[in-house]
């Protein structure tokens, strides 16, 4: 079972976990820029002066197999016995990417701590891993890459441009969402994402505005996130959302965020020839009714409310304002993730596609009056 902190310099916790586990050498992952400019530097410096520490940061946003390669070396000459992961999402993957490779290259289980950086991408709760292969994106799952730490501290978000607060945050919303709609959900699954849907939706804006209470709020609400689509996976919205980051540059929450409003629209008004969850179609509406309660919104405003809340943080989904025209939009949708796709409730057909186009070009705006 996972161990989990969660609190205001809650990373105080490592010296006792690393010297408990009678560690001495420890292999740490982390980001290249926001290792300093959180203050991880500064702790770590001071809460593991007696550990050797060999640093890993030579690798790109969007992790590729050949750095985790050049990563995995490194860690096997450190002779480290442990790792800790500082960082955003990407920097998390990488490390549990370079344990992954000493598992099956050297059948040596390693023990991985993660601290995230960043409030949104749930990867210090999940059991998988995103790396790129070959320019594809591929996602490894494996029960032994859940951390065996988590160290949520909200200190470390603090230094976060706005923008960065937001979209990450909003991230770590559609994943709630996503996992409480998910065809895969369960009863453990669906009490994570309503903490999740919950904890962001009342803290994300007070967070961004640099509420400390919100933000603490707000890093455990991604936490919930992350145990939520660790059990489900996410769905269309995630799915869709990939080539809008290779292609277009929009970080990946606010490439998520462009689908969220249209699949609510479109999981209230479903048929049966749509449906893709064998509970039923009423199932899935129910899930959307409760979906709304948790926001406390109307039923029938529950996509122009989410619209409203995009508006009040400044996020922006219509295309014609990010300059996504038609054929920008369907070639990023060659990006596609299928593995996401078939989770969702509703069947995606190329008249869904479509109309995600025409939704977020022009019906938004009649939406958000």
């Amino acid at each position: 079972m996972q161990q989990v902190y969660i609190s205001p310099e809650a990373v105080n916790n490592i010296t006792e976990i690393v010297s408990s586990n009678l560690k001495d050498s420890v292999f740490l992952v982390r980001g290249k820029k926001s290792y300093e400019s959180t203050g991880a530097r500064k702790k770590i410096d001071f809460l593991l002066k007696d550990v050797k520490i060999t640093e890993f940061f030579d690798f790109t946003v969007n992790p590729k197999i050949e750095e985790a390669e050049v990563g995995f070396e490194m860690f096997e000459k450190s002779g480290a016995d442990i790792i800790i992961a500082i960082g955003g999402g990407s920097v998390i993957d990488m490390a549990k990417i370079i344990k992954f490779l000493s598992v099956t290259k050297r059948k040596k289980s390693i023990p991985l701590i993660a601290i995230p950086t960043t409030a949104g991408t749930g990867s210090e709760a999940t059991h998988f891993a995103v790396v790129y292969i070959n320019g594809k994106k591929e996602s490894y799952a494996r029960d032994f890459l859940l951390p065996e730490v988590a160290i949520i501290d909200a200190n470390f978000l603090k230094s976060q441009s706005i923008y960065q607060k937001t979209v990450s945050g909003l991230d770590a919303f559609a994943q709630s969402i996503e996992s409480f709609w998910s065809i895969h959900s369960t009863e453990e699954s669906l009490k994570y994402s309503e903490k999740g849907i919950k904890l962001v939706w009342e803290n994300l804006k007070e967070a961004v505005e640099g509420e400390e209470k919100a933000l603490i709020n707000l890093a455990e609400g991604s936490y919930y996130a992350g145990k939520a689509i660790n059990i489900t996976k996410t769905t269309a919205p995630h799915a869709l959302s990939y080539g809008f980051t290779s292609l277009v540059g929009l970080p990946h929450g606010h490439a998520v965020s462009l689908f969220l409003p249209y699949f609510i629209r479109f999981h209230k008004k479903m048929i049966d020839s749509d449906c893709n969850d064998v509970r039923g179609v009423d199932f899935v509406k129910n899930k959307m009714k409760t979906i709304s309660e948790f926001l406390n919104v109307d039923f029938s405003d529950l996509d122009s409310a989410v619209l409203r809340f995009y508006k009040e943080l400044n996020i922006s989904i219509s295309f014609s304002e990010l300059k996504i025209d038609e054929n920008i939009y369907f070639k990023a949708l060659s990006g596609v993730s299928n593995e996401r796709l078939v989770n969702n409730p509703a069947k995606i057909s190329k008249e869904v596609l479509k109309e995600i186009f025409d939704f977020n070009n022009n019906l938004i705006f009649n939406l958000l009056k």
